[in-house]
Parts: structure tokens; C-alpha cells; sequence
């Protein structure tokens, strides 16, 4: 993977989440049933996780994981405003 590519990734998966996610917050908090899905895998992937990582690229991966932790994190931060904040992570590509 090229350095380009890696910032490339970051720039989309996990900055964009955290992004998106900060712009609308606001908008969230006058909502009636505020959630946030992020598509991003759950922590631990189980045995197959080394194989994913080699599979899909340490660098996409890594952005991907991201992307769990900031909404993990969010969760934790907008719980007393109401707003869910959940990732999902179908078994098959889509």
C-alpha cells in the first residue's frame, strides 16, 4: 500500500466518521430516535482476524477499526444526550 492510499483511508474511514459524526450531533439531539450506524467490524474478529488483516491490508483495516473506536467512544459520550451509537458488520461483503 502506498503512503497516498494509507492517508487516503484514514481521511475516509476514520476522520469521515468522526466528521460526519461531530456535524451531526446537533441535529441528533432535537431528534426523536437519535442513532449513529457506523459499518465497521465489532472488536475482536475471533481467529479469523489475523487472516483479515492480511487479506485486506494492515492500512484499511486499521481505518476500519477506527472507525469502531470512535463510535465505541461516542456511545460512551452521548449516552446522557440519547443519542445510540451502534456499528454493524454484515458476514458477507455487500
Amino acid at each position: 500500500m502506498t503512503v497516498k492510499s494509507f492517508d487516503l483511508i484514514q481521511a475516509i474511514n476514520s476522520r469521515g466518521t468522526f466528521i460526519t459524526s461531530k456535524f451531526c450531533i446537533p441535529h441528533l439531539r432535537k431528534s426523536k430516535n437519535p442513532h449513529i450506524l457506523t459499518i465497521s467490524p465489532p472488536l475482536y474478529m475471533g481467529n479469523d482476524q489475523v487472516n483479515w488483516f492480511a487479506k485486506m491490508g494492515t492500512g484499511y483495516v486499521l481505518g476500519k477499526y477506527a472507525m469502531t473506536l470512535i463510535t465505541h467512544g461516542l456511545a460512551g459520550e452521548l449516552r446522557d444526550d440519547g443519542i445510540a451509537c451502534n456499528t454493524l458488520w454484515p458476514r458477507t461483503a455487500i
